[in-house]
């Protein structure tokens, strides 16, 4: 959960970001975000489904969310997905597109630093950079996800 100037938002694991004005009860808009199946993860909102893997179960999942500047100034919200290891951004909190890739299954931490902004992975443990443009790899951990 982030604030980011006038609004507050918090990821889930339904492909939703909540979005509020106040934070108050009742004061939340679902936003879509990858509007894509996951081949990961099998997640319930509500009681047992009927049947075992049935489709559209497999939704997206959304680990973290981070405010960044890009170098060409453009201001945005950056989301981490287990969407083949893609980051979403939004600039106006209603439509979200995929801005980098990854490679790995999973994106559970972002942060920017400096001029960058930075993806933690898994199942591999990787560190990447990017500058808006480019992506690298920039640590290789021994632990199997970078979480934080």
């Amino acid at each position: 959960m982030i604030s980011y100037g006038d609004k507050l938002l918090a990821s889930t694991n339904l492909d939703i970001v909540l979005v509020s004005d106040t934070g108050n009860r009742d004061a939340w808009k679902r936003v879509p975000v990858t509007q894509q199946p996951s081949e990961y993860f099998q997640v319930f909102e509500g009681g047992e489904p009927d049947g075992f893997l049935e489709p559209g179960e497999y939704l997206t999942q959304l680990y973290c969310l981070a405010p960044w500047t890009a170098p060409d100034g453009t201001n945005g919200v950056y989301v981490g997905t287990n969407l083949k290891g893609l980051v979403y951004m939004t600039e106006n909190f209603e439509e979200w597109r995929p801005v980098f890739n990854t490679g790995e299954d999973r994106v559970h931490s972002l942060a920017a630093f400096g001029k960058y902004l930075f993806a933690g992975t898994s199942p591999k443990g990787r560190v990447y950079r990017w500058d808006g443009a480019q992506s690298e790899l920039v640590h290789q951990s021994r632990e199997l996800g970078i979480t934080a």
